[in-house]
């Protein structure tokens, strides 16, 4: 586990929010630290419970309804604690069942996001691959010749200090693209499969973003259906 003073205050709320006993009907131990305005974002490509949830009272509705609308037993356990200092990154391990009875283990990554002491926003980096394959007995993207990312980063220093630490290269990634447009710098790239965003997301991109403090906006994905190479 790797914690520093600058997130201990952080660290705390998180760990005693989601250290506590909470479930199907009982949310995580939030209230005085949450924003009032704070958000939630979920992958809409999630079978459960996706988009974006604003405020405590419906935050903490998602934990406690939303999320159990597809699992039957749960349990979701950090990793470790990645200090960001007013951005926290928790890798989970999740384990579940679903009510139809598929059993799911998956690698997912929660970024918190602090604003004068209290949470501000929640947004999860889920292997969506993984559960959706366990949910449907068989992936939904199998057939698809790639995957298209399109993301923003807010500026090109931002995107040079991230694309440094997160490198060049990726397994899966076919091609990576970067220009600017009106000081922001739009990055398309092309991937073999969902599964490989996934893991690269989870495994290096989200602790870099959160050292760095670099926020982005969730990016968008596209089904290829066709590539063609000179």
């Amino acid at each position: 586990m790797t914690t520093t003073s600058a997130a201990g205050n952080s660290l705390q709320i998180l760990m005693r929010a989601f250290a506590s006993d909470w479930g199907k009907g009982k949310p995580p131990a939030l209230e005085g630290a949450m924003h009032p305005e704070a958000e939630l974002i979920v992958p809409e490509s999630m079978p459960y419970g996706g988009g974006i949830f604003r405020g405590q009272e419906r935050i903490e509705q998602w934990f406690a309804e939303d999320l159990w609308r597809l699992w039957a037993e749960f349990s979701s356990t950090p990793t470790d604690f990645i200090d960001g200092g007013d951005k926290v990154a928790v890798p989970v391990h999740v384990k579940g069942k679903t009510h139809n009875g598929a059993e799911v283990e998956a690698d997912n990554v929660w970024i918190y996001e602090f604003e004068d002491g209290v949470l501000r926003r929640l947004r999860v980096v889920a292997d969506t691959a993984t559960i959706r394959e366990a949910v449907a007995g068989a992936s939904q993207r199998s057939t698809a010749t790639a995957i298209v990312m399109t993301a923003w980063a807010p500026s090109r220093d931002a995107y040079e200090a991230v694309h440094q630490q997160a490198g060049a290269t990726a397994a899966g990634l076919i091609v990576h693209t970067a220009s600017e447009v009106d000081g922001k710098v739009r990055i398309v790239e092309v991937w073999e499969s969902q599964r490989h965003i996934d893991e690269f997301v989870q495994t290096k991109l989200a602790s870099v973003l959160a050292k760095l403090g670099v926020e982005m906006d969730l990016p968008e994905l596209a089904e290829t259906f066709s590539i063609e190479r000179g």
